[in-house]
């Protein structure tokens, strides 16, 4: 295994992003018009100040990584969390690969509802230990978390954090070609496990000594002395159930305002003699289904963290430590999260996505599936988020296509390829931040799942084309 080979994948595709800005000139859309301006080059210093620049933007996804990763380094001083690992365990034993299934159905059905994928990460260092305790690899383990999320990108249904910025530009409501949307999702899903079982069942048992820093070590307890398992599996069922409930957008899918009415109630309305004392000690806190990276999700974090400490009595420096340790661990992921948003800050700060754009949708007259689709993974690679995949592309893309009744088709191309771009992409914050913690080589990475793409790949061109004819 090649040291450091996933910073040097990031620094290699920040630096070809680099060279394209003094290749390609800027082409930027506005006030429906597309303009072609100069190029505008990258300089030297521009490259060590737009990581600072990253980190002001999109730091939440470094501090999220970060206190992941004390999250189980206190779980790792807990005896509790390997008895419960090793009961689950237990209970799947002969048969693995149902909890290997179970488990991506799950993960990928929330995805794809709720729209929360990079937040998911919170349950990959336990989903991890599970799959290698159970004889499993790492790569057994890295499709079973990343593809599971991949999974629910491609078929988001309802998942509005998702799909939102696409309807949103094209007046489209979040319910057009839900049933194509599901089609996609129970498909993928099934690509998906038939993949993983196929290799899991191959390379069983074939795990080796690397794997055992994936899995927590067996802390020893005065004999006779009885572990409570189920209050830590009802914190870490609590804290899930918070965050994907805070992430689901009640307003957009439910038309329920309530939980806005109560943040405006709180900030306006409730207080004592006219001070805000909820407001004031609370502070700008958003509504729920509209949380963030930013505050709400860290800070759930940070209150499952110190309440597993309390409940389990750990000794504040035990306490300390495994905070410490954990940060440790995955300082390198979070780091590398940083360095993939650098992309998206060159592209947008020099914009030169659309000169490569252009003359892509102008092979064909009208809307064609392939160069669409080319067109939604090329967007993929230098935006992270699909927000800025919708911004930087969807404008003119429209303004080209005029045809109103192909937009929910345009919606489902550019939302599946994007999640089918984060499957193996060198910008896909999930999938590198996975395989910097795992320490997957990038090439590696692709040479086990480069089938399962084509697969999922020739299956969306399929789907699109009969969604064109029909």
């Amino acid at each position: 295994m090649k040291k450091h080979n996933i910073l040097k994948v990031v620094l290699i595709t920040i630096l070809l992003v680099f060279l394209c800005t003094w290749i390609f000139p800027t082409t930027s859309f506005s006030y429906s018009e597309l303009v072609e301006g100069a190029r505008s080059q990258v300089g030297l210093f521009d490259l060590f100040s737009y990581p600072l620049v990253s980190f002001s933007y999109f730091g939440y996804a470094f501090v999220y990584v970060l206190l992941c990763g004390a999250l189980y380094g206190v779980l790792n001083k807990i005896p509790a969390y390997k008895k419960m690992l090793e009961k689950i365990v237990k209970g799947f034993k002969g048969k693995e690969w149902l909890f290997l299934t179970i488990t991506m159905v799950v993960v990928s059905a929330l995805t794809s509802v709720i729209g929360m994928s990079f937040g998911f990460i919170v349950l990959f260092p336990l989903i991890i230990s599970l799959v290698m305790m159970m004889g499993y690899n790492k790569l057994v383990a890295a499709s079973v978390t990343v593809g599971s999320v991949v999974t629910g990108l491609i078929g988001t249904t309802i998942g509005s954090n998702t799909v939102y910025y696409y309807t949103n530009l094209m007046s489209l409501s979040i319910f057009d070609e839900i049933l194509s949307k599901i089609v996609i999702f129970v498909v993928t899903l099934i690509l998906l496990v038939f993949n993983v079982l196929s290799y899991a069942k191959k390379t069983k048992n074939d795990a080796n000594k690397d794997n055992e820093e994936l899995i927590p070590e067996t802390i020893k307890v005065e004999k006779d002395k009885k572990i409570r398992i189920w209050p830590l599996a009802l914190i870490i069922d609590l804290m899930l159930i918070v965050m994907l409930l805070g992430n689901f957008s009640w307003t957009e899918v439910l038309k329920l305002n309530f939980f806005d009415e109560l943040v405006t109630y709180i900030q306006t309305d409730l207080n004592i003699k006219g001070f805000p004392i909820v407001y004031r000690v609370l502070g700008n806190v958003s509504a729920f289904g509209k949380w963030s990276f930013n505050m709400e999700m860290p800070f759930v974090l940070l209150l499952t963290t110190g309440l597993i400490g309390l409940v389990y009595r750990v000794k504040f420096d035990d306490f300390i430590d495994g905070f410490a340790d954990g940060f440790k661990k995955t300082i390198k992921p979070a780091f590398i999260a940083i360095l993939v948003f650098v992309v998206l800050i060159i592209a947008t700060y020099h914009p030169f996505q659309l000169t490569l754009v252009k003359p892509i949708l102008e092979l064909t007259e009208g809307i064609n599936v392939v160069t669409m689709s080319a067109i939604a993974f090329l967007a993929s690679l230098f935006n992270v988020d699909p927000i800025y995949v919708a911004q930087s592309t969807i404008p003119y893309v429209i303004s080209v296509i005029t045809d109103t009744g192909l937009y929910p088709l345009i919606e489902i191309i550019f939302q599946s390829i994007y999640g089918l771009a984060t499957l193996v992409l060198p910008t896909s914050l999930i999938l590198m931040v996975t395989l910097s913690y795992m320490d997957i080589s990038y090439g590696q990475w692709l040479k086990h799942i480069w089938k399962l793409f084509v697969e999922v790949l020739l299956v969306l061109i399929a789907i699109f084309v009969i969604l064109l004819i029909v």
